[in-house]
């Protein structure tokens, strides 16, 4: 009994040391989000956040300071894989229009300074095309490192100093998705089909296995943020946002078992993870990580 004992309170001392995460506040924006809304991304300071429609028409921006929501466009796909300028004066998104019975994609750019939007590139047939002009805009506009990477006919492809490399890190599989480099841009984050999501080098070495991790995004270079969802092959029936250490000593969900939280969004500037429900609820935790 002694011995049985001894081992419950080592068994609740490790639960306790492996809990490193606290979420400080933890609310919803429905009351400030006054429509559906789903597939939240911060800004670089975590103080803005997008937010489209479930089928990506629309994009529209709420101030997480002020309460404050702007409609930046109304354009069928325009809530797809928006993006910020690493000042966060500007965001690019793509407008669709149609011609001849054929959809046409242009890149386009809403200055918030000046409240309005100028077109980027002209309209074309090719999404792939549109994305790689958005990759080469956010380059030059923040002086990076000639350094990115995508997903391309399911494969990830590396660019890098002008040089186009398709990457296999685990094998063959049936696809790699949800591909995105490191904030320090020395990483890259991917989902492989049926095998989890892993982190590899710019070299495709394997540096992290995450196990099950859907849609995710980099807290920073330590962590990443996604989803451990489950379904019945209709619809899903339970999903929680977990974080994850790149070193594997750190596994843990944040979010209540009786809450559907899909599609996070992650900021280590502001300490904040936001992501919506299946209803098109929006919210967000603050927290705080004990390293």
């Amino acid at each position: 009994m002694k011995t049985r004992i001894i081992f419950l309170l080592l068994l609740c001392t490790v639960m306790v040391y492996g809990q490193v995460v606290k979420v400080k506040n933890h609310y919803s924006l429905t009351s400030q989000v006054k429509e559906r809304a789903f597939y939240p991304v911060f800004n670089p300071e975590g103080t803005q956040l997008l937010y489209t429609t479930e089928n990506y028409k629309g994009l529209n921006l709420y101030y997480i300071q002020t309460g404050e929501v702007k409609v930046i466009a109304g354009d069928a796909g325009a809530g797809y894989s928006p993006m910020f300028s690493s000042d966060s004066k500007k965001i690019y998104y793509k407008q669709t229009t149609k011609k001849d019975g054929r959809q046409y994609k242009s890149l386009m750019s809403f200055d918030q300074t000046a409240g309005k939007s100028v077109k980027l590139s002209e309209p074309l047939r090719s999404l792939k095309e549109v994305n790689i002009i958005q990759k080469q805009v956010i380059k030059k506009t923040a002086a990076l490192s000639s350094v990115s990477v995508s997903t391309e006919n399911l494969k990830i492809v590396l660019y890098r100093d002008g040089k186009r490399t398709e990457m296999e890190p685990v094998g063959k599989v049936a696809g790699y998705i949800w591909t995105s480099l490191s904030p320090n841009r020395k990483m890259i984050l991917f989902t492989a089909t049926s095998k989890g999501t892993f982190v590899c080098d710019l070299e495709g070495k394997v540096v992290a296995s995450l196990g099950k991790l859907n849609a995710p995004v980099w807290y920073d270079d330590s962590y990443v943020v996604g989803m451990v969802d489950k379904d019945n092959g209709s619809f899903i029936t339970s999903s929680q946002i977990v974080m994850a250490s790149l070193d594997g000593k750190l596994r843990q969900t944040l979010t209540p078992d009786d809450t559907i939280a899909l599609y996070p969004a992650a900021s280590a500037t502001s300490q904040r993870i936001a992501y919506s429900t299946p209803k098109g609820e929006l919210y967000i935790m603050e927290i705080e990580i004990n390293r």
